[in-house]
């Protein structure tokens, strides 16, 4: 076990508040007309050895799933019910869809398709991607029944700051998105006319699932919270330092991919347990002796 301490930064909030204009929910986020959280048990989705592995969340009954290699990286849902993943099809992807009834060999959706970072929108029908626009760029949508896609948000025009930015994700409400752009993190409002708007340093961007925080890792391997309602941030400082993250659907816990100490001198990437509620770190037991994991995302079966 690692134990962690949370540090709050009244600066950070303030300097942040005054950034996000209120069409971004600075006082509220889009929070708080959730759907209530669904139930179910939580699956992990990883890899190790090079190969897709579901592992219930308590660490029992690992499955090879197919497709069995390449995978780029997953997008959850904000609901927590869904798990989309990139597999590499030469120089496109194929997306494969994991929840209770395409468990555990997921299904493909998408074939071949032309894109880089997507997530799952929260209602899990479609994934968003940014693509080419008019004047810029813009989010667009495919529908995972008929393929039809639609912009989700206004025109972002093109400038340095933003050149090569990526979603991570969207809000339970569908209101708010995240994006990332090297560790620069960003929402991004659906109906608000102004640009992305800079919120943290960091990456692995998640919303909660009651939509009220967004939470990162940090540059240096610790995990944030930013609150989309006061604008103030929380630092949880981690002794083994964390990669990816992904909240539990409930959202009492963070998953993550974190070092551990496989023997002395020896460093591995393996997938852990963040319990917000007591502030320490347990590892699973691992897929494969000796071998490194990375977590794709947590759907509910």
């Amino acid at each position: 076990m690692s134990q962690m301490k949370c540090i709050k930064s009244s600066l950070f909030r303030l300097v942040i508040c005054a950034a996000v204009p209120l069409a971004f929910g600075c006082g509220g986020g889009g929070g708080t007309k959730e759907n209530p959280l669904p139930s179910g048990t939580p699956v992990l989705l990883l890899i190790s050895n090079d190969k897709l592995h579901t592992e219930n969340a308590d660490g029992t009954s690992p499955t090879l799933t197919s497709p069995s290699d390449h995978a780029f990286h997953g997008s959850q849902s904000a609901d927590g019910t869904t798990v989309a993943i990139g597999v590499d099809n030469g120089s496109r992807q194929d997306i494969y869809f994991f929840d209770k009834a395409n468990s555990p060999a997921g299904t493909k959706v998408f074939d071949a398709l032309a894109v880089g970072d997507f997530a799952l929108t929260s209602d899990h029908s479609a994934i968003g991607y940014f693509d080419d626009a008019s004047g810029g760029i813009q989010i667009t949508l495919k529908d995972r029944v008929t393929g039809a896609t639609k912009p989700w948000g206004p025109v972002v025009p093109v400038s340095a700051e933003i050149n090569g930015i990526g979603i991570k994700g969207f809000s339970p409400s569908g209101q708010l998105a995240v994006a990332l752009r090297g560790y620069d993190i960003y929402l991004i409002g659906k109906s608000a006319l102004k640009p992305p708007q800079l919120i943290a340093q960091g990456h692995s961007p998640r919303f909660s699932p009651d939509g009220k925080i967004v939470a990162f890792v940090t540059p240096t391997g610790d995990i944030s919270f930013y609150n989309l309602q006061s604008g103030e941030t929380q630092t949880v400082e981690m002794h083994d330092k964390v990669q990816l993250i992904s909240y539990a659907p409930d959202g009492s816990a963070i998953w993550a991919d974190a070092s551990f100490n496989d023997f002395p001198g020896h460093t591995i990437i393996r997938v852990a347990k963040v319990d917000l509620s007591t502030g320490t770190l347990a590892f699973t037991t691992p897929i494969a002796s000796g071998a490194a994991e990375q977590l794709l995302g947590i759907y509910l079966r």
